[in-house]
């Protein structure tokens, strides 16, 4: 590796060590910033180890592009998924043997510094948790009663405004957008993820003003300490007894799913681009989900009072 990376950072996630290498400081202020799981600066004992290596490059002609979709590409020779944002403002190399992750970002790219830290860190390290049979998801877990439920959908279905409704009726929170599974020796399925931090848009912040803080209105999203919010409703992981797959609605309406509905719902909230082998595990891991798990398709209005009552009348049961 080059000379050039001389900030570096150590942390630790679920155990394994994570170390980034950036040739621009500036890099290391906005992943520790956007990376929003819970972690510690050491760990006892390491399940693997992982290095980033995060570059600033010279920009290319032309304009930053908005086309934020992700290209991926897997190369079998050197078993390497490369990962690309922006047209190309952003590449990203997995390099599974290796265990390490090459990063090119432009500074034409930083206008979408909300971004980096899930482009950048959260799913290239997903795709390395998979080498432990650990999978990322876009969903939320929430804690009641003991009974852990995932409330699954995609970016823009109203997890994190859910997720606050919650908490304010209290639960406890795992996380409150991405979560990483992995099935225990007992074939129970754990759900980890922080929540240290959320990111929470303006709508979502002024109706829950009252526990957020008075805020003017802004764009985008801002970063909020959830466990200083609802100080004892925070925890790093839970079993999950139940799946919830959300959508908007005027109403709070549950109905179950039979196992082929929960399967094929789930392939749509998993990250599964990846290196072929790592994949079907990760389907395989997904089928197990719906085969051991009952699931709902809910679509829930903001009246949370409603719908923690309509949960609990599921939970009890189980």
């Amino acid at each position: 590796m080059s000379d050039d990376f001389l900030f570096t950072e150590d942390l630790c996630f679920l155990n394994f060590r994570i170390r980034w290498h950036t040739n621009n400081s500036l890099l290391i202020d906005i992943l520790k910033e956007q990376f929003l799981y819970n972690q510690s600066a050491a760990c006892s004992k390491y399940r693997d180890e992982f290095d980033f290596f995060v570059e600033m490059i010279p920009d290319s002609d032309g304009d930053v592009s908005w086309n934020t979709a992700l290209q991926h590409h897997y190369d079998s020779r050197s078993r390497t998924l490369q990962l690309s944002y922006l047209d190309g403002a952003i590449r990203v190399t997995v390099d599974y043997d290796q265990r390490r992750i090459q990063a090119g970002i432009m500074e034409r790219a930083l206008v979408y510094r909300a971004a980096l830290g899930n482009w950048v860190l959260t799913i290239p390290l997903s795709e390395l948790l998979k080498l432990h049979n650990i999978y990322l998801m876009h969903a939320a877990c929430l804690v009641k009663g003991g009974k852990g439920v995932l409330f699954a959908g995609r970016s823009g279905a109203g997890k994190t405004t859910l997720s606050i409704g919650l908490l304010t009726m209290g639960w406890q929170m795992i996380s409150d957008d991405e979560v990483f599974l992995q099935r225990d020796v007992n074939n129970t399925i754990i759900a980890w993820g922080g929540p240290e931090r959320a990111k929470i848009s303006w709508n979502t912040w002024r109706r829950y003003a009252h526990y957020l803080g008075e805020q003017p209105r802004f764009n985008g999203k801002l970063i909020v300490q959830l466990g200083d919010v609802f100080p004892g409703q925070t925890c790093k992981k839970h079993r999950v007894n139940l799946i919830c797959f959300i959508r908007p609605d005027e109403r709070v309406i549950l109905n179950p799913l039979i196992p082929r509905e929960t399967y094929q719902r789930l392939l749509s909230v998993a990250f599964l681009n990846s290196e072929p082998a790592l994949t079907r595990r990760n389907s395989d891991f997904l089928y197990h989900l719906s085969r051991t798990l009952p699931a709902w398709h809910l679509e829930t209005s903001l009246d949370v009072k409603a719908l923690d009552a309509r949960l609990q009348n599921i939970l009890v049961k189980l």
